[in-house]
């Protein structure tokens, strides 16, 4: 299963797990894919389904040419918002309501894709709300419309030599996470009940460092996290001063401004 890092999850933090036990849900796991270590979307789709083996649709990746697909068509290329559930016939019934226009760079489209035009952090996310083996409903935000991507598609262009970009969604669902095979990072969220899976795009680069500062924080504060772990005065007394000092340093630094 090459290209996982099981990242630390909720289950380390005791108000969510509280959170989780009242719910009902008491064992949850999370994973993170560099989705940058895969040439092909069967790999891709093929690591995917190891993780989440037992849920009722299966999941798909597809590659797409997205630069093609956005030069398709007259009509601008939208960030979708989908809100699905059953209805009374058992249907599942989907609300589609629309974000910004897709990023229309044409020099780096992956560069612009995580980041809104305001500057702010795109959330790319899929989930699945599960009941008695089905889909009970499902969300995402800042997806494509899978129906929209194969009217911009010939069949020749649905051939894809090249996965610059990777459709990531659920079998039988309108809705597609795209992201840009070599800039993402995926991460999976599953509950152990079954009840609830979730898939978040971020972009690579930001997550690599986010990871770097989190394992420095770990390497800094394990032992004062760990109750199991007694610390020496000397420890106490240091850690102290250090505290003590950068308080006084950002207090200097606000009054000088």
């Amino acid at each position: 299963m090459a290209g996982f890092i099981e990242s630390r999850s909720e289950r380390e933090q005791v108000y969510g797990l509280l959170d989780r036990i009242e719910s009902g849900i008491v064992a949850y796991e999370e994973w993170e894919i560099d989705v940058r270590e895969f040439s092909s979307p069967t790999e891709l789709q093929r690591s995917l389904r190891e993780v989440l083996p037992h849920i009722p649709v299966p999941v798909i990746v597809v590659a797409l040419d997205l630069p093609a697909l956005r030069a398709a068509s007259n009509a601008p290329m939208l960030f979708e918002r989908h809100r699905g559930g059953r209805s009374h016939r058992g249907i599942l019934e989907v609300d589609r309501r629309y974000f910004s226009g897709v990023p229309r760079s044409v020099e780096d489209l992956a560069e612009e894709w995580f980041v809104s035009s305001g500057g702010r952090a795109r959330t790319f996310t899929l989930s699945l709300s599960i009941d008695g083996g089905r889909v009970r409903g499902f969300a995402a935000d800042h997806c494509l419309s899978l129906d929209d991507i194969r009217d911009r598609q010939t069949e020749e262009e649905r051939v894809v030599s090249e996965a610059g970009w990777f459709g990531i969604g659920f079998a039988g669902l309108p809705s597609l996470l795209v992201v840009p095979a070599r800039r993402s990072r995926l991460q999976v969220h599953l509950d152990h009940d079954g009840s609830y899976v979730a898939l978040t795009a971020r972009d690579a680069g930001d997550r690599d460092r986010e990871l770097v500062r989190e394992r420095a924080y770990d390497a800094r504060w394990t032992k004062w996290l760990d109750d199991d772990v007694l610390l020496e005065q000397r420890e106490l007394d240091q850690t102290q001063l250090r505290v003590e000092a950068a308080v006084t340093a950002l207090v200097s630094d606000r009054n000088t401004r």
